[in-house]
């Protein structure tokens, strides 16, 4: 079962958990009408072209926005690319789709992406036409697994061999990495057009699916509860509305419950 925070509850710091009633079957007619038909999403997990299996394709997200009756996109972003690099890539994206009223869903880096394409002057321009954020399991502060790599310089020397190796670049793990000095250690707002929804995986660690996702989360688990990526302790300057989720990980494992959760959190943007 998933357990979600009471929709009617903006909360920036986590309380008890409160089940969510209702499961979405379809949307009213009406939120058809409100987004014309239209939804993009923003995806970017790390590896989503080379691991599409890890979820950062969004394809659950997709096919369930297309069985609802809306049309989807995918902005190209790097796969493995520097938070700076992508920023830039979803603002020229943006300026070429200035007509269209946009929902965008980010999964995983593509939170930290997203973030930074909105701490420019000009975002209330370049991103009047978007709703709606539904930020999912986004490091929007950074994560404490980059840290982990670059505390130690037998593993930050690994990990730069490796990515080496595989032509891709160390800065992904250096702008992600958590903290007062770090890259995405400041404030923000979306603008007042934008409407903003978290869902964040809250996890035990019986909950996780893989041997990388046990390791992330039992890592993490010193600065206590996690998705095996991001601290639910972070949740705190996050804005908007904030639903941590019961038993699943990072990459929204049970897929069948993830489902559920798609359907539940279009319906409550659209009530």
């Amino acid at each position: 079962m998933t357990i979600l925070v009471n929709a009617n509850l903006k909360i920036k710091v986590i309380g008890q958990a409160q089940l969510l009633g209702a499961v979405c079957v379809d949307l009213p007619h009406q939120a058809h009408e409100c987004v014309d038909g239209f939804l993009n999403l923003l995806s970017i997990g790390t590896l989503y072209v080379e691991r599409p299996d890890m979820g950062g394709d969004g394809l659950i997200v997709r096919e369930v926005a297309t069985n609802l009756g809306l049309k989807t996109d995918l902005i190209p972003l790097v796969s493995f690319g520097s938070v700076k690099t992508n920023a830039g890539l979803i603002r020229d994206w943006l300026k070429k789709h200035q007509q269209e009223r946009i929902i965008l869903v980010s999964l995983s880096k593509g939170g930290a992406d997203l973030k930074l394409a909105m701490s420019s002057p000009d975002s209330p321009e370049t991103f009047h036409n978007v709703i709606a954020w539904i930020n999912v399991c986004g490091p929007l502060s950074g994560s404490r697994m980059a840290n982990w790599i670059l505390e130690s310089r037998i593993r930050t020397w690994f990990f730069q061999c490796k990515l080496r190796w595989q032509k891709r670049d160390f800065q992904f793990v250096s702008d992600l990495r958590h903290g007062d000095n770090a890259p995405l250690n400041f404030a923000f707002q979306p603008p007042e057009c934008m409407r903003m929804v978290s869902l964040i995986g809250f996890p035990l660690h019986r909950h996780m699916t893989t041997r990388f996702s046990h390791f992330c989360h039992r890592t993490l688990s010193k600065h206590g509860p996690n998705d095996g990526t991001t601290s639910l302790a972070d949740l705190h300057v996050v804005p908007g509305e904030i639903y941590p989720v019961w038993g699943m990980d990072h990459y929204f494992r049970p897929e069948s419950e993830a489902r559920k959760l798609v359907l539940a959190t279009f319906r409550y943007l659209f009530e």
